[in-house]
């Protein structure tokens, strides 16, 4: 009876250690809390997606946040890891919450729900790059062109 109490305390205490109190721990790298501005001809980008893939390590980690009203944040728990990544920044749709709240209650009123264009350099075929380190300001401002 001992051996068995002895036995699930350690289990106990060796399960509360390895938790982290927490903070969970990514094979394939630290993961960083990342922000930063995104403009498209020198306008804030007013909806859309930013990604970063990292291919470095034990698997590609990708991490995303929404952009509004120009601005993104991606925290520690769920950022990239410390990496030289690969940035893609997408086009958001209008959602039908936010559709209903622009029509503000006239269902005839016009919204123009077309989504940004945003052009493929910068998402399928992205050229932009972020070097993310472990410690200092990861913040990455991108200027995008329409054309």
């Amino acid at each position: 009876m001992f051996k068995k109490s002895l036995y699930c305390a350690l289990l106990i205490v060796t399960g509360v250690s390895l938790s982290g109190c927490g903070v969970e721990v990514d094979e394939r790298g630290q993961r960083v809390e990342v922000s930063g501005q995104v403009t498209i001809d020198g306008q804030p980008l007013k909806k859309g997606r930013i990604v970063f893939v990292s291919d470095e390590g034990a698997g590609a980690v990708k991490a995303t946040a929404l952009i509004q009203d120009g601005t993104y944040l991606i925290d520690e728990q769920t950022g990239p890891v410390a990496s030289t990544a690969r940035v893609e920044i997408h086009p958001e749709i209008l959602e039908l919450g936010e559709l209903e709240v622009a029509r503000g209650g006239d269902r005839f009123k016009k919204i123009d729900v077309r989504p940004i264009v945003i052009p493929h350099r910068y998402n399928t075929r992205s050229e932009l790059t972020a070097e993310i380190s472990e410690s200092g300001d990861n913040a990455f401002n991108f200027e995008l062109a329409s054309k």
